[in-house]
């Protein structure tokens, strides 16, 4: 069993828009499944390979959770000036 009671803290409260919050920082989350073997990719550098769905999702969360609790300002400041 797998709860992420903080999912709701994530602006839209899914783990879609827990990737499109990571993303908005450049990540460019994927994540992909092959024969039971799932892979959090950011761009082509993979950060997570694990057995279970649940993981998957568990590390996107907490990814998220952690950009979350930044204010919104800073997080505007940071993408105005490494914007690519």
């Amino acid at each position: 069993m797998q709860e992420m009671p903080m999912l709701k803290s994530v602006p839209g409260g899914t783990i879609e828009d827990a990737k499109s919050l990571i993303d908005s920082l450049w990540w460019h989350i994927a994540v992909e499944c092959e024969k039971d073997t799932w892979t959090v990719k950011g761009g082509e550098q993979k950060l997570l390979v694990t057995s279970s769905e649940d993981s998957a999702n568990a590390f996107i969360y907490g990814m998220a959770l952690a950009y979350s609790m930044v204010p919104d300002d800073l997080l505007d400041e940071l993408r105005r000036r490494f914007s690519p």
